[in-house]
């Protein structure tokens, strides 16, 4: 999800060569939050809503290039699929791009022994 825009205004705030900056946000509550976050920064991010793979399907039909770098940040239990998703199509990834995933440590909990009973975000991640 994109909530506050404060990864999507990080990558692009880099200096760095940046061609587009697409954010997916299914939670129409978030998307005011978004739009203010991204507003006070000044750049052109642009916010797609739906859910990410139906999103990431019409996407794949209309980009020119695949992408070189993306970075997965939502629900827990859904990266998997993400990933998985990304692999079976080359046309929205590049091979010799990266995917980065946000908290895979998530916050230490992976470390742990024992995963708690009914932790289902902290299970999809271990």
């Amino acid at each position: 999800g994109a909530y506050t825009g404060y990864s999507a205004v990080a990558m692009a705030a880099t200096g760095a060569k940046v061609t587009t900056i697409d954010s997916f946000e299914d939670e129409p509550e978030s998307e005011a939050v978004f739009h203010e976050g991204v507003q006070r920064s000044g750049l052109d991010i642009k916010l797609e809503r739906g859910k990410a793979l139906e999103v990431l399907t019409k996407l794949e039909a209309a980009v020119d290039a695949p992408f070189d770098l993306v970075f997965i940040d939502a629900d827990k239990t859904e990266q998997i699929a993400y990933y998985d998703f990304l692999m079976d199509h080359p046309r929205l990834w590049s091979p010799t791009g990266a995917i980065c995933v946000d908290n895979t440590l998530w916050y230490s909990r992976v470390l742990r022994d024992r995963v708690e009973d009914g932790d289902k975000q902290t299970q999809a991640v271990v």
